[in-house]
């Protein structure tokens, strides 16, 4: 690099010689040559005319010895500039002209000298002679005035010609250092960065050494030292693996790459990767500690099979194993725990003491996974309160039977939780491969078929499953075809729950919510039949009817002299697509008679999230007509705040697993509050649905919440009960 740098300057200083030198030669052109020829021309041009002004004077005054004395001054005047135009320009094709016409002047002043000296003198004789000595000026003063001429130009460029010369200096010396700043700019980074490389061993806290061929140590930096040194070693080559001939010998076949080994010296893990250096006949062998990084590993892979709080194996461990003896087309029985009215006891004494209650149930029932397989003889922790077993080898009735009861008789002991004694029982469900399934989903379902009825029964108690049980699917089969005629039958009806202003507790509105009161199974959940509908066309239908039936119902208690307030209508994801909701949305406002304005369309937060361009242009659509809009369950989706704050919504509205855990749950209440920060920074208002107990209440109102519903104030009616609520109210 320093060479580059060296043969660079140079150049440059060659080059800046060699221009200066032409500049300077041509400066010396235009100094000694055309500047002194312009001089003297001047000079020669203003004696011509001093000359033309003698000759005009003796025209006047014919003062004859004046004049003789006086030109032939001039004439030796003239002479000695013409021969010093000579000498500077010795070669010019204008002086031999000037030289000619000066002879021409001198013998025309001869002339006059004896015309004058001639008795008589002829005054028409010398008036010819003169006349003849001004014209020859004039053509010496013409010829003069393009020389001068011709040396102004010459001069002009040559000026020019040492410009450009000089700017061009300039620019290449400009360009020339800037190389050279750049190139020594680069050189210190390399010089910085290879003086790096070069102290990377001796910065490096792990341990690096240089061998020999011979495996003799050449180096070894400070870290290598320190880590011997906290090991109680002698020697740093003592850190290095046993057999250290043959992994050199391994690392030199495997090339660059190198060799790597990990082992263990006083309890410590070490990783050690040695590379054959061909071109230096040298080993380079890199140490670390990789104790802490194992067990963080071993943690990580704990926690991915183990369930965090009984430290039993998990739900994917206990897949894994059920897949392990599947394979190996092994008899078994998959048996599902759950603890019973564990709802319950969270109600009852709270998280803490639930989870004292898992550990509990966890701790009691391992000792009787005593099997010959150890792998898959474990209990498991799924979620919440289900546990799972595995029993490879145990399918026959006796053995479960037996098996069951020795649970039973386990957890027929009381518990101690929060210094009170409890009795838990658990309810099982049963699986049994490869009759009732030969995969884990298929076989984890049908024992949770089984759970869930034994849990519908009471609990506390054990169920097989039967194929019989696997009934649901024509349930569902059965449900949507009688949901198809339920419309048409008049079974369907709206309830409303009552939504109230936080501060003034005033109802600002209601919520309608659809109910099917079966003629046989009475009241059917929304959550068993609606989305039944959306897998089909008729949540169109149902939504039409449920917006068009509480518009009405709204503009009814109107008429009835109730106070104006809001009715806020859900509209399912499929309806929202729907390409015909702003026409449904005025058509029920038209045939009600409602002002848009005490209408409110709900929609869920994934629904509007499923695409967003698409939603803000149907938002936007729907707004126009003069409605309120709001985000139902915010909190359970995802949403883009991008986005979010380009719809034009009016509230948000919280989700109530939020409310319903907020009092005893720290994170569900930061997100509340969260929720509502954000609202407010939007512009939205914000009402909180599941409302059930006045701490909550107190906790939304110091949050800045503006609206609420939920059981505390009043359960979804139907329209008759919510009318005489309202003369009460």
């Amino acid at each position: 690099m320093g060479a580059v740098v060296l043969t660079i300057g140079l150049l440059l200083l060659s080059f800046i010689y060699l221009h200066n030198k032409t500049i300077a030669e041509t400066s010396k052109i235009l100094v000694e040559q055309d500047v002194a020829a312009l001089r003297v021309m001047l000079q020669l041009r203003e004696a011509i005319s001093e000359h033309n002004l003698i000759i005009d004077e003796f025209r006047t005054t014919v003062n004859k010895q004046h004049f003789l004395q006086h030109t032939h001054a001039k004439y030796q005047s003239i002479s000695q500039k013409i021969d010093d135009l000579k000498q500077i320009l010795p070669t010019h094709p204008e002086l031999q002209l000037f030289s000619e016409l000066h002879h021409q002047t001198h013998h025309l002043s001869l002339t006059l000298d004896q015309a004058l000296n001639t008795s008589p003198i002829s005054k028409k004789h010398i008036d010819t002679i003169l006349a003849n000595i001004s014209a020859i000026a004039v053509q010496m003063n013409n010829h003069t005035y393009s020389l001068i001429k011709t040396l102004k130009k010459n001069m002009e460029s040559g000026g020019l010609l040492i410009h450009a010369k000089t700017q061009t200096s300039v620019y290449f010396v400009i360009l020339s250092s800037a190389l050279l700043i750049t190139i020594l700019l680069a050189t210190s980074y390399c010089i910085i960065k290879w003086s790096r490389y070069i102290t990377f061993p001796e910065r490096n806290p792990n341990p690096v050494l240089s061998l020999d061929e011979r495996g003799a140590l050449i180096y070894s930096n400070p870290g290598a030292t320190t880590t011997a040194t906290s090991l109680g070693l002698a020697s740093a080559l003592n850190i290095l693996p046993v057999l250290l001939k043959e992994k050199l010998a391994l690392a030199r076949s495997m090339g660059q790459p190198g060799a790597y080994w990990e082992y263990k010296i006083s309890n410590r893990i070490f990783s050690c990767r040695i590379r054959h250096q061909s071109n230096l006949n040298s080993y380079h062998v890199y140490l670390a500690d990789i104790t802490n990084h194992k067990q963080t590993k071993e943690k990580l892979q704990h926690l991915a099979y183990h369930d965090s709080l009984t430290g039993l194996p998990n739900r994917h461990s206990f897949e894994n194993m059920l897949t392990l003896v599947l394979q190996k087309k092994r008899v078994g029985a998959v048996l599902l725990l759950s603890l019973d009215r564990f709802r319950f006891i969270i109600e009852a004494l709270g998280h803490t003491p639930a989870d004292q209650a898992l550990i509990a149930v966890a701790n009691r029932l391992s000792p009787l996974m005593s099997c010959d397989d150890n792998i898959t003889c474990h209990i498991h922790r799924f979620e919440s309160d289900i546990f799972a077993i595995l029993l490879p080898n145990t399918s026959q009735d006796t053995e479960l039977r037996t098996f069951t009861q020795q649970i039973a008789e386990f957890m027929h002991a009381p518990f101690i939780l929060d210094e009170r004694k409890l009795n838990l029982s658990l309810s099982i469900g049963i699986s049994i491969f490869p009759g009732d399934g030969h995969d884990p989903n298929t076989l984890l379902r049908h024992a949770d078929m089984a759970l869930q009825l034994v849990k519908r029964a009471g609990g506390n108690n054990i169920r097989r499953y039967l194929p019989e049980m696997d009934y649901r699917s024509l349930e569902r089969l059965e449900l949507l075809q009688e949901l198809r005629d339920a419309e048409k039958r008049g079974e369907m009806e709206l309830h409303y729950q009552p939504q109230f202003d936080i501060l003034s507790k005033e109802i600002i509105g209601v919520e309608a919510l659809i109910r099917w009161n079966h003629p046989q199974h009475g009241m059917v959940s929304p959550a068993d039949f609606i989305p039944l509908a959306e897998e089909t066309d008729m949540i169109i239908s149902i939504g039409e009817w449920v917006l068009t039936a509480a518009c009405q119902q709204n503009k009814a208690w109107q008429d009835a002299g109730f106070k104006p307030m809001v009715v806020a209508v859900n509209i399912s994801p499929r309806q929202f697509q729907s390409p015909d909701l702003q026409a449904t949305v005025e058509h029920s406002l038209k045939i009600s008679g409602l002002e848009p304005c005490w209408l409110e369309l709900e929609l869920t937060e994934s629904a509007a999230m499923h695409d967003a361009e698409i939603a803000a242009t149907t938002l936007g659509a729907l707004k126009s007509l003069g409605i309120k809009l709001s985000i139902d369950d915010f909190g359970t989706g995802y949403s883009s705040l991008a986005y979010l704050k380009r719809f034009p919504i009016d509230k948000l509205k919280i989700d109530q697993s939020f409310a319903r855990n907020m009092s005893h749950e720290s994170s569900d209440a930061a997100i509340i509050k969260t929720i509502i920060t954000l609202g407010h920074s939007l512009g939205l208002k914000l009402i909180a649905e599941g409302v059930e107990n006045h701490e909550q209440l107190a906790m939304l109102k110091d949050y800045g919440c503006e609206e609420v519903q939920g059981y505390l104030f009043g359960k979804p009616q139907p329209h008759a009960e919510l009318s005489l609520f309202l003369k009460e109210k």
